[in-house]
């Protein structure tokens, strides 16, 4: 089962892992200490409790694992902790680590929420479809791992990170022991949300890059066309019409494949 960060109590423990749990191999090992510009054989020390990195070295290391601010944060920290020469320069750093982790066991059993998003939260689900789109996958019991989730979406280890991070702390997905479940899964935004361009735009952009690589499941139409203002409007309701029964249809559904519906009617010279 794999870890985060915030289970461990020692810096040495996390690279332990991170070195040796995940591959199992002196390659990364070298890779590590490569990065942090030390010796591997020095590093094997460091393993053996028989040497200590220096704060520069650690930082190195966050950015070689790609973490994000928080766990960059709590890795210096647990560092800065072990390193620490009283017992009352000790005692802070483990004061400052224990109420992270007393806020993250915290997150971690929040169910899903029944109102919506707050505006913070808002301007970060909508900055990036991969938030709309890791909240639903792990509605799907086989993508409700981190492997799977990173192997189906394909971005940076430490985009990947943060986006799981704030998902789990905005109630959205709840992390039980590894493996990913689903939180609050209705958000809306009204059309007079701040929000509502992005997310659009966020959607569209996906369906242009799905055009090359489309599949017979697959449907994309446009079209330009002319008719009479009643015929406009009656189109617009059976649209919207079909829309709810969409919804109908959706939530008896079970969960298997991840579809996104964009929908446009519009009139093209305003007058």
């Amino acid at each position: 089962m794999n870890k985060n960060i915030f289970e461990f109590k020692h810096y040495k423990d996390y690279l332990r892992y991170k070195a040796e749990a995940e591959v199992g191999s002196w390659g990364m090992k070298a890779k590590l200490s490569e990065a942090m510009g030390c010796q591997a054989a020095f590093l094997s020390q460091v393993f053996k409790d028989k040497a200590e990195l220096s704060l520069e070295q650690i930082y190195k290391a966050c950015g070689f694992f790609e973490l994000n601010e928080e766990e960059k944060a709590f890795l210096l920290l647990l560092h800065q902790k072990d390193r620490a020469g009283s017992a009352d320069l000790k005692k802070h750093f483990q004061e400052q680590i224990s109420a992270i982790q007393e806020k993250r066991m915290s997150l971690s059993q929040r169910l899903g929420a029944t109102n919506q998003l707050d505006e913070k939260e808002r301007a970060i689900y909508y900055s990036s479809w991969i938030y709309a789109a890791i909240h639903m996958a792990v509605t799907i019991p086989k993508f409700q791992t981190k492997e799977t989730l990173r192997k189906i979406f394909k971005i940076k280890i430490s985009k990947f990170n943060e986006t799981i991070q704030f998902l789990i702390e905005a109630g959205l997905i709840i992390d039980e022991k590894g493996r990913f479940t689903a939180g609050q899964t209705q958000i809306r935004l009204g059309n007079n949300s701040n929000w509502i361009l992005r997310h659009h735009t966020n959607w569209r952009m996906k369906a242009v890059e799905n055009f090359e690589n489309e599949e017979l499941q697959d449907l994309h139409y446009s079209g330009v066309h002319t008719l009479s203002e009643q015929d406009a409007y009656q189109i617009k309701n059976m649209l919207l019409d079909e829309i709810k029964n969409k919804a109908a249809i959706i939530k008896s559904s079970s969960e298997e494949k991840i579809y996104v519906l964009n929908v446009d009617f519009f009139d093209l010279v305003k007058t």
